[in-house]
């Protein structure tokens, strides 16, 4: 059942820390935050009213009123939840036993650049792309880039260990941070240079902390590396026949030292969709398709495509075995984009040696045009899904990732597992010289929403049960939260335990964002 509203009391104290306009228990706010982007989440607010909300929510305006929040929540024992932009896809921040959301949004300042040390200290607040314009401005970048760019917050980025489009260059969020600031469950303030954690001998902050999820504090502050930018940038795509020569083609260049800031290899099924994009989007490809169909009938041509179209995915989702069949079937070539930036010499000379390496297995140079279309729309496809909802399907993305030894079987398993169930698709992106991580995106329908959430349920759990089984991890850059926290025991097995102290020594009564990681 939903958390009651708190009491006025209550209330007022918590006015009396963050002020009357930065805390609300209205019934707008607190629906407004009962949830993140996670899938399930939108297949169930077709039912109504969702099943948790929090309590009230609050908008501190710095580290200190975080603290005196988390220390008013600690005496009552009252569960608290950090809020970013609300981009999360893995339920993190659903208030589950109720408690109150500390939105940090109000800490949204780029604090300080240094340019000998090539740092830069920000507040968890900012959104990412405010932060990279913000950085731009002055000369440099963090290299982080998200699809979700425009909504996610650094904070959350950090809480759940991102990764944006460039990690093959720049890493992943937790490859940049240098130090952080945390608010602990007790309310007490881990400075932004501390070494240790109080009670925790040869405990750093950083390993235990970023990617934690608020489990066991809260970033409110952290100190990044940054870069100069990039002086040029050159894009380029190959098709390949065969997906394991393209892998292989990846896994060499990787491996010979070549540093790619792009590299995305889509499967059959998404390079399709890519070159459908690149020849003015999936709706063009789709109305010279249909051509001949349109033709023959009278009145608005807009609403027949649409109609079209909406029957044709209609008709793969009721059958998924046989759309995925018939993809895989498909005389499609997979689309391999790599991106090269930095010194124009040095990205040259990387670019020629990426092309010989292409050149070794058959594949075709599809030149600069397809490539560059891609980055032009490269944060476009999270603006689409919402289509895909109105149309009453619904779509969601898994992203796993192992070394390269297991990287095609766990392609083919993970696949095999869904295809029953949902239209699966994939690419390959944030390539590493140890291994590779897979983007799949499901597509499904069901006439009823509870038929529809058993589906989601069902493709979910066959989809991490494959993945462990090849002996891949559960999440790449999108967290655990509460979709993934029934598996994450298994993949981590013992120093599941290890987790789970920490978080009982740090946060005793439970507060931190429960229910989450598996905790």
């Amino acid at each position: 059942m939903p958390a009651a509203a708190l009491g006025s009391k209550d209330l007022q104290s918590l006015v009396r820390i963050v002020g009357h306009d930065h805390v609300s228990a209205s019934d707008l706010d607190r629906l407004t935050y009962c949830r993140d982007a996670m899938s399930r989440s939108l297949i169930q607010w077709r039912k109504g009213r969702p099943r948790y909300l929090p309590q009230a929510v609050v908008w501190p305006k710095d580290t200190q009123e975080v603290s005196q929040v988390v220390r008013w929540a600690a005496r009552r024992h009252m569960p608290v939840i950090p809020y970013g932009g609300g981009s999360g896809v893995s339920g993190g921040t659903l208030p589950i036993r109720g408690g109150v959301i500390i939105d940090l949004k109000r800490m949204n300042q780029l604090e300080s650049i240094d340019e000998g040390k090539g740092s830069a200290v920000v507040q968890s607040g900012l959104i990412s792309a405010e932060l990279e314009s913000q950085l731009n401005a002055q000369s440099f970048t963090l290299g982080h880039f998200p699809s979700s760019i425009h909504i996610t917050s650094h904070g959350g980025c950090l809480a759940a260990r991102g990764a944006g489009q460039l990690s093959s260059k720049y890493g992943k969020i937790e490859d940049m941070v240098e130090a952080i600031e945390v608010v602990l469950p007790s309310g007490s303030v881990l400075p932004l240079d501390a070494k240790k954690i109080p009670n925790f001998p040869g405990m750093a902050p950083l390993p235990l902390f970023v990617g934690s999820e608020g489990t066991l504090g809260i970033i409110t502050r952290s100190r990044m590396r940054v870069h100069r930018r990039a002086e040029a940038a050159h894009y380029r795509a190959f098709s390949f026949v065969r997906m394991k020569e393209a892998c292989w083609a990846i896994r060499t260049m990787m491996q010979a030292g070549l540093r790619p800031s792009v590299v995305r290899l889509y499967d059959p099924l998404d390079s399709l969709i890519l070159q459908w994009g690149y020849e003015r989007s999936l709706e063009g490809g789709l109305s010279k398709l249909l051509a001949p169909v349109l033709a023959r009938f009278k009145g608005p041509v807009g609403l027949v495509k649409n109609r079209l179209k909406e029957q044709l995915l209609s008709s793969w989702l009721a059958h998924p075995s046989l759309a995925n069949f018939l993809v895989d079937r498909l005389p499609i070539n997979s689309i391999l984009v790599l991106g090269f930036e930095g010194d124009p010499e040095i990205i040259a000379a990387e670019e020629a040696e990426a092309v010989k390496i292409c050149r070794k297995v058959l594949s075709r140079d599809e030149g600069r045009e397809v490539a560059e279309h891609w980055l032009a729309h490269r944060y476009s496809v999270s603006y689409k899904m919402p289509e895909i909802f109105s149309a009453g399907s619904f779509v969601d993305t898994i992203e796993v990732a192992t070394t390269w030894d297991r990287l095609a079987e766990l392609y083919r398993e993970v696949r095999r597992a869904m295809a029953p169930h949902c239209l699966v698709l994939a690419h390959f992106s944030h390539a590493y010289p140890e291994g590779c991580s897979i983007y799949f995106t499901i597509v499904g329908s069901k006439p009823e929403v509870a038929e529809e959430l058993e589906l989601y349920d069902r493709t979910w759990d066959a989809a991490m049960k494959a993945c462990l089984t090849v002996g891949g991890t559960i999440s790449h850059h999108h967290g655990v939260g509460l979709l993934k926290a029934r598996y994450i025991g298994r993949e981590l097995g013992s120093l599941m335990d290890l987790f789970r102290q920490a978080k009982k020594k740090l946060d005793p009564h439970n507060i931190m964002n429960p229910g989450k990681m598996g905790l």
